[in-house]
């Protein structure tokens, strides 16, 4: 159903930029992964000696350091999540806490990973697809939104 809702928008969308007018807004939901995370450490251990214990707000997904070794070995112990399956509740490892930035704008779902290079395309997302619709009329953040999760 969401996937319809949101194919209606665009579609809506693109008519009224036909008829020359920015009617609708557009609410990006990406899929699985195509979002940013975000994550604050403040660990009592860890499991290899080059990962960090405490640190502040960083980009855990999508960092291309991240998944180079031995720093995978880091995110991988970092991202996990446990589900407790007799109350359905699930929680983040122990001493991190994570975030989804970008809520209302498109800056968090145009590229995956904010440190890359924009030259560097491998982490391009929704930014051709934005690109498309500000040339229409239309404004990041205000008539195109995303709305990322995770």
């Amino acid at each position: 159903m969401d996937k319809l809702v949101l194919l209606l928008a665009i579609l809506g969308s693109i008519v009224a930029v036909v008829h020359g007018t920015v009617e609708s807004p557009i609410v990006i939901v990406p899929g699985l992964s195509g979002s940013q995370l975000q994550g604050k450490l403040n660990r009592t251990s860890v499991p290899h000696i080059y990962c960090s214990k405490v640190y502040d707000w960083y980009t855990m997904w999508l960092s291309l350091e991240e998944l180079l070794p031995p720093a995978d070995n880091c995110l991988i112990d970092n991202i996990r999540l446990f589900c407790n399956t007799t109350t359905g509740r699930c929680h983040n490892q122990e001493g991190v806490s994570t975030r989804v930035p970008g809520f209302g704008n498109t800056t968090t779902i145009e590229y995956l990973d904010p440190d890359t290079p924009r030259w560097f395309t491998t982490t391009q997302y929704f930014n051709t697809f934005v690109e498309y619709f500000v040339t229409q009329g239309y404004v990041r953040g205000k008539t195109i939104r995303g709305a990322p999760y995770d």
